[in-house]
């Protein structure tokens, strides 16, 4: 059993590199821990949604032009969570930072996807430290300042 964390991320349009890769978007990775009699629960798979709400949906992460990013809590949905898992508490920190980079789409997703599907782009996640990200995002505040990234699309899931 582990922690959940969520990437949380910003689209990016701009076409600029970093380390030689097109970058395709910013992520923040948010882990999030609830807590039952005062010990963390660990998961072995991602809670099953509520009303159609997942897990990641407790906190969202929204562009912000001068902190970059935001984090808050949707207390709703912290309460909703709370009340149907029997959680006294949830919590969320910032784990990690990545860059999202226009990648190949492996050849095992190329042998299985149906041809119309073959040719879409693919991108990949690359680490980066917090002043990375925090130098690619702020260079480019006007290509992240975009209604797509008003909420944080969360597109992936790690166990930690």
């Amino acid at each position: 059993p582990k922690t959940i964390a969520y990437d949380y991320l910003f689209n990016y349009f701009g076409g600029d590199k970093f380390k030689e890769k097109i970058i395709t978007g910013a992520c923040v990775q948010l882990a999030i821990w609830a807590y039952k009699e005062g010990k963390e629960v660990k998961f072995m798979e991602e809670p099953k949604p509520i009303k159609e709400r997942y897990y990641c949906d407790i906190y969202k992460v929204s562009f912000d032009r001068e902190k970059l990013f935001v984090m808050e809590k949707d207390l709703r949905m912290d309460n909703l969570f709370r009340i149907v898992y029997g959680w006294d508490r949830i919590e969320a920190e910032v784990v990690g930072y990545t860059l999202d980079y226009l990648d190949e789409l492996p050849e095992e997703a190329r042998r299985i996807l149906p041809d119309e599907l073959k040719d879409f782009p693919c991108s990949s996640l690359m680490e980066v430290t917090e002043d990375e990200f925090r130098d690619f995002v702020g260079r480019h505040l006007d290509d992240f300042d975009i209604s797509d990234n008003i909420n944080a699309q969360v597109p992936s899931i790690a166990f930690i």
